[in-house]
């Protein structure tokens, strides 16, 4: 529905922001919804579910493509979320009103997103105007440094320090960036230089999760 790009690109940043806010929140929503002894399973369901959309939105979503062009891609949330926050308001306790973070937390989060922001820009643009554009990945050394000096990473400073525990996770952020670089990457090969069609890279792009 958006009548611009400008528009387009403004709703996915608000769309992206607030799947990371539920993101985040699953834990807490899955423990308060259930009864003690039934959160074994709920968190199992919920660790279920997700690789199953996983696995099931490319091959999906390259055949909505297709076959009635990228608009409807938004749409298939639409009935998704009506249905989640209906049974959501019907189950869930009201708690506490909303309040704004506080002060510290807004300027971690700006710090982060312009981080993660100007490396996502520069793999786009480096993608189709030349590696040049990898350069801008290096803003984030600096405010990853300004991270590091606020209050609010003191707990993972905490964590890193504990015996045991940058080993495990130096080995996932390597997988992780190693399994989204191939996420990253295939369909603009398979589209830009193999002309494959787009229900062709969304099923290509299954056999990595499916593989998981």
């Amino acid at each position: 529905l958006a009548p611009t790009l400008a528009v387009l690109i403004g709703a996915r940043l608000g769309q992206g922001a607030s799947g990371a806010l539920l993101f985040a929140l699953v834990p807490a929503l899955a423990t308060t919804a259930v009864q003690p002894q039934a959160r074994g399973r709920a968190m199992g369901l919920i660790t279920t579910v997700g690789p199953l959309g996983l696995i099931s939105g490319p091959a999906v979503g390259g055949l909505v493509v297709e076959v009635l062009g990228w608009p409807w891609i938004f749409f298939v949330n639409a009935p998704v979320s009506a249905l989640i926050l209906t049974i959501g308001l019907r189950t869930l306790p009201a708690g506490a009103p909303l309040r704004l973070p506080d002060h510290t937390w807004l300027t971690e989060a700006a710090v982060l997103s312009t981080a993660v922001a100007a490396v996502l820009v520069a793999l786009s643009f480096s993608a189709s105007k030349g590696s040049a554009w990898l350069a801008l990945a290096l803003v984030t050394v600096p405010l990853l440094l300004i991270w590091l000096r606020l209050p609010t990473s003191g707990a993972v400073r905490e964590l890193f320090r504990s015996p045991g525990e940058v080993g495990p996770h130096v080995a996932l952020t390597s997988a992780a960036t190693a399994i989204g670089t191939v996420f990253f990457i295939t369909p603009y090969f398979m589209q830009r230089e193999l002309g494959a069609p787009i229900s062709t890279v969304g099923i290509t792009i299954l056999v990595f999760p499916a593989g998981m």
